[in-house]
């Protein structure tokens, strides 16, 4: 039995269909399709929020409003709340966002959210120390955490933290997969229990994956749930991009395989993939289902 945690974090919704091939390609060098269907995602967003993104101001609002619920009572429980967080200003675009974000294509928000990433690193250290604060209130607020709230959380920090808080960037420790393998059979198994929910698909999933590292694949072991959490592929992923460049690419090709196992993915997981690929600097554009 899967903890509570990961019955909330398990995939719902719609299913689209997967070829783990063409998504490693695209990471490397997206192609015509992914760039189309990006423009075509954006073209179909109300113009609201584009124009919100482009705004430091409807930046934040913007990414408040995408975290907020969809039914009304609970969204105006929540906005209420925020007011002892956010300007008044602030408060006004969500009033106004909210009701186009609430209904945009699933597939469009982390679009959304990299067309916001310029406008934010405009905020002063203040402002965004007092945005990441909002933004972590909101997603504790209900006392779980979705795949699309944990998602924009990694894809924001990615982004943001090193620009407001400089550090140096991750230098290169690893040059062979071998030293690795541990982490692998975390982020493997993570992604593996997350897309599904019986112990045989699991299991498949994650051979699928392991395959994809050929001999040394034979060398992982899916691990329990509670050996692979959120925390635990957060702590695996760190180390991983300290690998070189087409080390990084093997995992990314491998996390592919495991999330695509069954030939069809749900959005949260072809989104969390993305977050996942972008944290190892191997980003990948917005999917196109595959025919």
């Amino acid at each position: 039995m899967k903890s509570a945690m990961m019955a909330g974090m398990m995939m719902g919704g719609a299913r689209m269909s997967w070829n783990p091939n063409a998504v490693a390609n695209a990471a490397s060098q997206p192609g015509r399709a992914q760039l189309e269907y990006a423009a075509e995602l954006r073209e179909s967003l109300a113009p609201e929020l584009p124009k919100a993104a482009h705004d430091p101001l409807g930046a934040q609002a913007l990414m408040f409003a995408l975290l907020m619920a969809d039914e009304d009572s609970t969204f105006e429980e929540q906005l209420t709340n925020l007011e002892t967080h956010c300007a008044e200003a602030v408060i006004r675009e969500i009033g106004i966002l909210h009701p186009k974000a609430a209904t945009i294509d699933p597939r469009a928000k982390l679009p959304l959210v990299d067309m916001a990433i310029p406008s934010l690193r405009q905020l002063t250290k203040d402002q965004y120390a007092s945005f990441q604060e909002t933004l972590q209130w909101l997603v504790e607020s209900d006392q779980q955490i979705d795949l699309f709230e944990y998602t924009l959380g990694k894809v924001l920090d990615r982004h943001l933290k090193n620009h407001f808080e400089p550090s140096a960037k991750p230098r290169i420790k690893y040059h062979s997969i071998i030293p690795l393998l541990p982490r692998c059979s975390t982020i493997l198994s993570g992604f593996a229990h997350i897309g599904h929910e019986d112990t045989a698909s699991t299991e498949h999933a994650f051979q699928q994956g392991a395959a994809c590292l050929k001999e040394l694949g034979k060398n992982l072991k899916l691990l329990p749930y509670s050996k692979c959490n959120l925390g635990e592929m957060d702590t695996a992923v760190a180390e991983l991009a300290q690998a070189t460049a087409p080390l990084r690419m093997k995992v990314v090709n491998a996390l592919a395989h495991t999330v695509g196992a069954d030939g069809e993915v749900t959005i949260q997981e072809a989104e969390l993939l993305r977050a996942f690929a972008d944290m190892l600097d191997c980003p990948i554009p917005p999917f196109v289902q595959s025919s």
